[in-house]
């Protein structure tokens, strides 16, 4: 295995003040042509033997070439990660927020056997 590399991966915590960012720090377990296996620096501390890496239940596997990870070899691109995913989940939510309104817009449309009311149109023919 080469040298024992550290990864981060900003995250959100919240408490009752509010949210905050919490930065997490993982380091390789092993090392393959494609990518890294990595574990919570906090929960494995000591930990130097790649060997065994099966045993271990909460690694996660980092690609060397994707574009998305879990975890990044800096803090800056950790940071721009957790950056684009705020921005992704602030983009669904919006979504999400816009249909709860239509549904909700759409309920006085709805009889109470669940079948749309029909309309009559004054002054027609």
């Amino acid at each position: 295995m080469g040298d024992i590399m550290k990864f981060y991966r900003y995250q959100d915590i919240f408490y009752r003040s509010g949210p905050k960012i919490d930065l997490l720090e993982f380091k390789s377990i092993k090392e393959t042509p494609k990518g890294w296996w990595i574990v919570s620096n906090y929960a494995y501390p000591n930990w130097l033997d790649g060997n065994l890496v099966e045993e271990i239940d909460d690694k996660r596997w980092v690609s060397a070439t994707a574009m998305k990870r879990f975890a990044y070899p800096t803090k800056k691109e950790a940071l721009y990660s957790y950056k684009m995913r705020k921005k992704s989940q602030i983009r669904i939510l919006k979504a999400r927020l816009l249909n709860a309104e239509t549904l909700l817009e759409e309920i006085d449309r709805v009889d109470f056997e669940g079948k749309p009311k029909t309309f009559e149109l004054k002054g027609g023919t």
